[in-house]
């Protein structure tokens, strides 16, 4: 009995993932929902606390897939385009989109502007740290790794 009380517990008490209702807060968006609005329909429909802030990333990310989708931008994530304009035309669009979101997340929290691109240059400086990172930790395994020699008899000892 406890057992059964106590998974009902974990589900209940379990974060609602809100990707899952992007569509649904695209949707609310495109009728003039605020996000509190949209948040406080979700609340209501799930019986769950939704904070607004988290409904405001869920919609950001919305957004930028259905730009991409409508343009009909497939992207490899190994591989960047081989045109080189093409690359460089993409990354500027999201900068400029990074930078965008960062401004209406700034105002949405009543803060200065400065903080978006403060925020957008320290991203950058942890995104090259990590890179950082991983090159150090290749090069210490490359490091480690033996050598392959090829026996060709003429190093057997005497």
């Amino acid at each position: 009995m406890l057992l059964v009380e106590a998974r009902g517990a974990i589900e209940r008490d379990a974060p609602i993932d809100l990707s899952e209702y992007a569509d649904v807060i695209g949707q609310l968006r495109g009728k003039n929902y605020s996000f509190g609005r949209i948040a406080d329909w979700l609340a209501e429909r799930l019986g769950r606390a939704i904070n607004k802030g988290g409904v405001f990333r869920v919609y950001q990310t919305w957004e930028i897939e259905q730009k991409y989708a409508a343009e009909e931008i497939d992207f490899s994530p190994s591989e960047p385009p081989d045109d080189e304009e093409e690359t460089d035309r993409l990354i500027l669009k999201i900068a400029e989109e990074v930078r965008s979101a960062a401004v209406d997340s700034v105002a949405n929290q009543s803060l200065p502007e400065f903080f978006a691109d403060e925020g957008i240059l320290r991203a950058a400086a942890i995104i090259e740290q990590e890179r950082a990172d991983e090159r150090a930790a290749d090069d210490a395994d490359k490091a480690t790794e033996s050598p392959k020699t090829e026996n060709d008899g003429s190093n057997k000892p005497n």
